[in-house]
């Protein structure tokens, strides 16, 4: 083949994907593991949640919203999140486990749902 022929393989469009900042999964992930712990040990001491934090209590029911920084997680299509306070320890436990291993991925998920799968 004549060097004509190679010609076809340049694609000037992928600077976008070259200049793109490479992302460190294990970094990314920090602050979501760091937040799921924080909420844990909040349950686990009796706290009801507070307006600005991840979850609220009321009437045995859990309000839940995922904020790592200025992102919201969309869980099964929603930002917030309803389950029952009885199993709300349960459900971010599922989620630590996941998202630790989910550590040894390459790739991280684009939502939470996508995370607990």
């Amino acid at each position: 083949m004549t060097l004509k022929d190679y010609l076809g393989i340049i694609d000037n469009g992928l600077k976008q994907l070259f200049d793109r900042k490479a992302v460190d999964p294990a970094k990314a992930r920090r602050p979501l593991i760091r937040g799921i712990d924080r909420t844990l040990a909040q349950f686990a001491a009796g706290s009801p949640g507070t307006p600005t934090g991840w979850y609220r209590i009321r009437n045995g029911v859990v309000a839940l919203t995922v904020k790592v920084g200025s992102d919201t997680f969309t869980i099964n299509g929603a930002a917030t999140n309803h389950l029952p306070a009885d199993r709300f320890a349960e459900f971010l436990a599922a989620c630590a486990l996941r998202s630790t291993r989910a550590r040894s991925t390459p790739s991280w998920p684009t939502t939470a749902t996508a995370m607990l799968r």
